[in-house]
């Protein structure tokens, strides 16, 4: 685990966890029966401030769930997550504003797993 600094309050601080298929089934489904055929990628957990990915995701794919979850955690974090409708402009108005700030938190996180950093286990 290691933690960043949230993408949209710079002040928060998240923690990022790689974890195995069967460790994301169980954070997922907590005590259902998981669907063995889906793969969970990634999880954001807003009260524990924790972002949970496949641990066998690298490159391109990592990226893009790092992405994906670091958009979850700018629309809890500026009160957006509850809209469950957007038109195109509102989400081009979201996006103009976020984007920089999520891509830019991506890079350090896969600068940082680059450098050795973290991903050989917990």
């Amino acid at each position: 685990m290691f933690t960043f600094h949230s993408p949209a309050i710079s002040a928060n601080v998240w923690k990022l966890c790689f974890r195995n298929k069967e460790e994301m089934n169980k954070i997922y489904y907590e005590g259902r029966t998981p669907d063995e055929e889906a793969r969970i990628h990634g999880i954001t957990e807003y009260i524990t401030q924790t972002i949970y990915v496949d641990k066998d995701l690298d490159g391109f794919p990592l990226a893009k769930v790092l992405r994906h979850e670091l958009t979850h955690v700018y629309l809890w974090e500026t009160g957006q997550q509850a809209r469950e409708r957007y038109d195109e402009e509102e989400i081009c108005d979201i996006m103009s504003i976020a984007a920089p700030a999520i891509c830019k938190t991506t890079n350090e996180i896969m600068l940082r797993l680059k450098e050795g950093l973290y991903k050989q286990g917990e």
